[in-house]
């Protein structure tokens, strides 16, 4: 089950703002994963923020108590905390831009390098989740929000196709994602009646 949400302009320009005042406190990092384009290292925190927004705006719809995307800028480091909370969850939002998904497939990709990880792969609990949308031009689709334990236990987990990515990242592919039916949505089937 696949949801779409449609954002407002005012979510579009926060995100542009967003990835303006933030890329250049993470130029070191994204240089440390051989990235050293400004441009697209701006477009990649855009995607990532639209994507929180449109899980954001889901979870609303539903009168949910979720918190804002996170718009503050931090000098030089890595926030690895969840992108959104509600109640007791820690939703990480994972986004990947349309055109990514035509040139690699449908996948989103979590650090793990040995100097540069995800701090899930280290200390997770039960209450982080994940939230994998793909962001096109107009809309967002939002595959799952899913036990981050849950991915681990069905080894969902894969590497990369680029083979200079594979000691540095792991990937979840929507065909792996898809296989996992009814656990993509059961916290929220079994709150909310209408879901």
């Amino acid at each position: 089950m696949i949801k779409t949400i449609y954002l407002n302009d005012n979510d579009i320009l926060t995100a542009k703002k967003f990835s303006k005042e933030c890329v250049s406190t993470n130029i070191d990092k994204y240089a440390s994963r051989n990235q050293h384009d400004i441009h697209i290292i701006k477009n990649q925190i855009f995607i990532g923020k639209i994507g929180e927004y449109a899980v954001y705006r889901f979870l609303k719809q539903y009168g949910l108590n979720v918190t804002k995307p996170d718009v503050k800028i931090y000098s030089h480091i890595k926030n690895w905390d969840a992108d959104l909370k509600l109640d007791n969850l820690k939703i990480h939002v994972k986004s990947q831009y349309v055109k990514q998904s035509q040139l690699f497939g449908t996948s989103w990709t979590f650090q793990c390098g040995v100097n540069d990880k995800d701090k899930l792969f280290t200390n997770y609990d039960d209450n982080d989740y994940i939230s994998f949308v793909k962001v096109f031009d107009e809309y967002v689709e939002i595959y799952s929000i899913i036990p981050f334990k849950t991915l681990c236990e069905k080894n969902l987990f894969k590497n990369p196709l680029k083979d200079s990515l594979k000691n540095k990242k792991k990937v979840v592919y929507k065909k792996d994602l898809t296989r996992m039916g009814k656990f993509n949505w059961s916290y929220f089937k079994e709150k909310l009646n209408d879901f």
